[in-house]
């Protein structure tokens, strides 16, 4: 049987004071739930659905220049860590939802 995994409104950034998603707050059950699905992948069939606003590029001041997703990955290398092992380890599918 397949398990579903839905994560949304994870709202990543790129460190700034108007990120909704805070590392010190956030990460590490963020990391915990990746390698939750790392783990079930390893019994079952996994689908990991990313249901939207995983990134935000949106929330900054309108001073400053736009942030990047680039600029995202590169401030939560510990999320794309995990989320790097998740993927070499299991083939499932990701669905990533972007609506604009």
């Amino acid at each position: 049987m397949k398990t579903i995994f839905v994560l949304s409104d994870i709202h990543l950034g790129a460190g700034l004071a108007s990120d909704w998603y805070k590392k010190d707050k956030h990460e590490a059950n963020l990391i915990n739930m990746i390698n939750m699905v790392t783990k079930e992948g390893e019994k079952t069939e996994v689908d990991l659905v990313l249901a939207g606003d995983i990134f935000d590029t949106w929330l900054i001041p309108m001073d400053k220049t736009p942030i990047t997703i680039k600029d995202i990955l590169k401030n939560n290398p510990n999320v794309v860590k995990a989320l790097s092992q998740c993927l070499e380890q299991l083939i499932f599918t990701i669905l990533m939802v972007i609506m604009t």
